[in-house]
């Protein structure tokens, strides 16, 4: 289960505390802990360990223009929390995005479940975007394709299935006209009906009802066009 945003952090200060240390941790060596403590040594001779006050990507680390020896105070100490805040949610994004495809939308809206702020949100969706993660329009594509093979789908159904993905409402508008251009050149290019395949769904399924009355097949069918996402027309 995921752990709040702020767990991992103590931003507390006390008067005289630095950055002590700054190590890659074992698992990954791109990731470094910063721990802070008193710099004055022990009654052993020994120099304090201090504690961990947050473990950040490297390069996060060095934007940010961390050094051992830096003073430890309060406005380092929020600013370090914030950017743990960053980090831990840039992490959840991607882990899921590792394992399936989904939309900007989705992404915000399980990290907001997730109880990270809007500011996050928005930063670590910047920062995927940029890392060529995240890619709505191209998700969208696939999802009309998904849903059209093997069965037909109009428009309607079409607009639901993208709507529910969390897609922006230009976007969808855009694919959608972008699908139909498509259905449109193909349909001149081979010659074909526009609508062959939903013509061609109603003719198998209309195989299914021999016995009912012409009217009766009508509403049925009528029906389960609808279901597909086709209008009356």
């Amino acid at each position: 289960m995921d752990s709040s945003p702020r767990e991992l952090f103590e931003p507390e200060c006390s008067e005289g505390e630095v950055i002590l240390a700054i190590k890659p941790t074992q698992r990954d060596p791109n990731r470094a802990t910063v721990r802070v403590g008193s710099p004055h040594l022990t009654a052993k001779g020994t120099a304090r360990r201090g504690r961990v006050v947050v473990t950040l990507y490297r390069s996060a680390i060095e934007s940010l223009g961390l050094r051992v020896g830096d003073a430890w105070h309060e406005g380092l100490a929020e600013q370090l929390a914030a950017a743990g805040d960053d980090d831990k949610a840039f992490r959840a994004a991607s882990n899921r995005l590792a394992r399936r495809a989904m939309s900007a939308g989705m992404i915000r809206d399980k990290l907001r479940q997730l109880g990270h702020g809007p500011e996050t949100c928005e930063r670590v969706l910047e920062r995927l975007d940029k890392l060529g993660l995240l890619d709505d329009a191209a998700y969208g594509r696939a999802l009309i394709r998904e849903t059209t093979r093997g069965k037909p789908a109009g428009e309607r159904l079409l607009r639901q299935k993208l709507f529910a993905k969390r897609l922006d409402s230009a976007l969808i508008d855009r694919l959608l006209a972008e699908h139909h251009a498509e259905r449109e050149l193909h349909a001149h290019e081979t010659g074909e009906d526009p609508d062959a395949d939903a013509i061609a769904f109603a003719v198998k399924r209309a195989a299914n009802m021999p016995r009912l009355k012409p009217d009766a097949r009508r509403s049925r069918l009528s029906g389960q066009l609808a279901r597909r996402g086709f209008g009356p027309d």
